[in-house]
């Protein structure tokens, strides 16, 4: 017997389909998929594993895996027991330097269908109010507050991260940067101060309480930053070290004698 339906009980409400974590977070865990298995698709269960996820079958677990997803940087082979995953090449794209990272940077933002959308509308991370975000998404839409609010925060985030528009800030207290002193010893040091975004993101990372380590390089570049843990063991820096080695061709820059004359 079919038991009776509670009119007074609302539907539930069902939030537009969009990435449950924000770019980077995903470029992050392409990254760790890369030093495992760069080339081949890897069981549904192992990759959530390498995230450390503890239950795969979670609705965190899911939702990271179906993140990548839709920033079209992991891809489906098989299906139910014998799912698998395995990296797109707009993913080896994201994850390391190369003349097409920031392209693909954009493309892997702009993929899911919500972050199109908001993009063709409003062209940056300068949104409305809130409270007209409301009133559009939620009153007169299909969000539900939480979820607006959280599309919310990662379509900035990615606008950001993506470089879609240079202008866009997230933290609060990013607007007092421009004032802010960053030489040191009066502009006598020979490596030079790192760029601006670079200086915010050492900043934010160090603020979320991540190590940051900075790699001073010659001819006036920008240092490189590692974040992570400050100590790891010779396993993993054999690993570490076998990544490098692998990236290499894509991180070198050959100099020509013309180039090294200037």
């Amino acid at each position: 017997m079919t038991e009776p339906t509670n009119p007074n009980k609302p539907p539930r409400v069902r939030s537009p389909s969009y990435p449950g974590s924000t770019l980077e977070v995903a470029v992050q865990r392409a990254r760790i998929l890369f030093g495992i298995s760069p080339r081949y698709p890897m069981p549904y269960a192992s990759i959530l594993k390498a995230w450390k996820f503890v239950n795969p079958n979670s609705g965190n677990a899911s939702v990271a895996y179906a993140a990548m997803k839709k920033y079209g940087l992991l891809s489906d082979v098989g299906k139910g027991n014998d799912r698998q995953g395995k990296l797109t090449d707009l993913a080896l794209n994201v994850i390391s330097p190369n003349p097409k990272l920031r392209e693909s940077l954009q493309e892997a933002a702009l993929t899911p269908t919500m972050m199109r959308e908001w993009w063709s509308k409003y062209g940056s991370g300068d949104l409305p109010t809130m409270d007209t975000l409301r009133f559009d998404y939620v009153v007169k839409g299909k969000f539900t507050q939480g979820a607006l609010e959280e599309f919310t925060r990662i379509y900035k985030a990615n606008v950001s991260f993506a470089e879609l528009d240079p202008s866009v800030t997230l933290s609060h207290d990013e607007p007092g940067e421009q004032g802010e002193d960053h030489s040191e010893g009066g502009g006598s040091n020979d490596t030079p101060s790192p760029p601006r975004g670079l200086r915010r993101r050492r900043r934010e990372m160090t603020d979320s309480g991540v190590d940051v380590l900075t790699i001073p390089l010659l001819k006036g570049q920008p240092p490189i930053l590692i974040e992570g843990v400050n100590q790891i063991s010779e396993e993993n820096w054999a690993q570490f070290m076998a990544v490098l080695n692998v990236m290499k061709p894509s991180l070198i820059h050959v100099e020509t004698e013309d180039s090294e004359e200037n």
